[in-house]
C-alpha cells in the first residue's frame, strides 16, 4: 500500500497573491505559496470521486469530509461544523483515502484556507490503512501520502516543533504591532492588517515545512492548483 504518492515540484518564485474564499486578495509576496504536481496516489475512480467531492463541497462555509476504501468506493460523506468534521472509527478503519474541506467563514475572509492541522495529522498517524489525506482550501488542495518508510512518530515531533516556533513568531509579531499602535506609530488598520498578514505567513510557512520533511519522514506531499 505504501510507496505511492504525490510528486512535489516546488520550483522557484511561487504564487505571490491569493483570492480567499471571502473574495479578499491576500498579498503573499514576502512568503510566496509554492505549488506542486497532482498527487499520483489518486488515479482512476479514486481521483474522479475525490475531485467531484472537492468541487461540490469546496466553497462551503463548514467542513465536509469523505472516506474512500481501497477500491475507490465511498464509505461515508460527513457534514461537520465551522472548524471540524467527525467520523466513526469503524469507517476510518476501512478507509484508504480521506478528503475534507478547510473553509473560511464569517470573520475569516482575509485568511487562506491553509494546510493540515495537528488534529488532521493525529488522525493520519492513528490509522495505518489511511494512506492519503487531502484538505481542499480556497487556494488549492493539500495532499499527503504515506510511503513505505513513513515515520509517523518522528513527523509528529517535527510538526510540533515547527508549529511551536511559528506560533511564537505570530505572538511576537502581534505584540510588536500592538506596541506600535499604542505608541501611535501605526494606524488601527495597519495593526489589524499586519496581524492578518502574520497569520497567513504562518500558514504558508507550515506548508513549506511539511514539504521539506518529505524525505526525512517518508511521505510525499503537494499543493495541487485550484481547479
Amino acid at each position: 500500500m505504501g510507496g505511492r504518492g504525490a510528486t512535489s515540484s516546488l520550483g522557484r518564485g511561487g504564487v505571490k497573491s491569493v483570492v480567499t474564499q471571502g473574495g479578499v486578495t491576500v498579498d503573499l509576496s514576502n512568503n510566496p505559496l509554492m505549488y506542486g504536481k497532482n498527487d499520483s496516489a489518486l488515479t482512476g475512480v479514486k481521483r474522479q470521486t475525490i475531485e467531484d467531492f472537492e468541487k461540490r463541497r469546496g466553497n462551503s462555509k463548514i467542513e465536509y469530509g469523505i472516506l474512500l476504501d481501497k477500491d475507490g468506493n465511498v464509505i461515508t460523506e460527513n457534514r461537520g461544523g465551522s472548524g471540524s468534521v467527525s467520523y466513526y472509527q469503524s469507517d476510518l478503519a476501512n478507509a484508504e483515502v480521506l478528503s475534507h474541506i478547510h473553509p473560511r467563514g464569517k470573520g475569516q475572509e482575509d485568511y487562506i484556507g491553509g494546510t493540515f492541522s495537528g488534529t488532521d495529522f493525529d488522525l493520519f498517524n492513528k490509522y495505518n490503512n489511511l494512506q492519503t489525506m487531502r484538505a481542499k482550501a480556497t487556494e488549492g488542495t493539500y495532499s499527503i501520502t504515506k510511503g513505505k518508510n513513513y515515520d509517523g512518530k518522528g513527523f509528529k515531533k517535527y510538526y510540533n516543533d515547527y508549529e511551536k516556533a511559528y506560533r511564537n513568531e505570530i505572538s511576537t509579531k502581534r505584540k510588536e504591532l500592538s506596541n506600535k499602535y499604542s505608541n501611535g506609530e501605526i494606524t488601527y488598520n495597519q495593526y489589524v492588517n499586519g496581524s492578518k498578514q502574520a497569520f497567513n505567513d504562518y500558514l504558508v510557512k507550515s506548508h513549506n515545512a511539511i514539504s521539506k520533511g518529505q524525505k526525512q519522514f517518508g511521505y510525499t506531499y503537494t499543493l495541487e492548483r485550484k481547479k
